[in-house]
């Protein structure tokens, strides 16, 4: 297994692990945890971004910095389906 298809099956797999999270019963306990998954799920896909950039296999395909942090936010927020919130 390359070094591309082992960062991406890293990214698929956080991915997974964090919508799991968002399925579960809106806690305290599974917000943190949810945070926690957030935060890992952007670094494995981040990682691999850095990755195929730096290779040349694709260059700069992501949006600004300010772009990318709109785009999470709008995606993934609690509020972000009809106005729901952590409890």
């Amino acid at each position: 297994m390359d070094r591309l298809t082992e960062r991406l099956r890293v990214a698929r797999r956080a991915l997974e692990t964090f919508r799991e999270a968002l399925r579960e019963p809106k806690t305290p306990l599974n917000r943190d945890a949810s945070i926690q998954r957030f935060e890992y799920t952007y670094e494995a896909v981040w990682k691999t971004r850095s990755y195929i950039c730096a290779s040349g296999r694709i260059s700069n395909w992501l949006l600004p910095p300010r772009s990318r942090a709109r785009v999470f936010k709008r995606r993934f927020s609690p509020r972000s389906k009809a106005g729901r919130r952590w409890t």
